[in-house]
């Protein structure tokens, strides 16, 4: 699937999703996510980031997705991003 986001041409979009708790309701974002072409089994999350609990394996996850022409989309600040420890790919 080809999707246009922000002007340029990209064959997929994998998305990671970050949230503070486990009982935070994704159906909001999951939905807008959806409307944007973005396939359920391409939205990868994370749960209950903590200053003691930095491991993302849906990060992980997102990045063993991409491939040639994905675009990785990140719903959330770039600081949570930074906050999680993954390896370099």
């Amino acid at each position: 699937m080809e999707t246009l986001l922000l002007g340029a041409l990209i064959t997929g979009i994998v998305t990671w999703v970050l949230v503070s708790t486990v009982n935070q309701d994704l159906a909001s974002q999951r939905a807008g996510l959806g409307a944007l072409g973005v396939e359920e089994k391409r939205v990868y999350v994370d749960h209950g980031l903590t200053g003691t609990n930095r491991a993302c394996p849906g990060l992980r996850e997102a990045l063993a997705a991409c491939r040639e022409g994905d675009t990785l989309v990140v719903t959330n600040s770039t600081v949570s991003l930074a906050r999680c420890q993954t390896p370099a790919t």
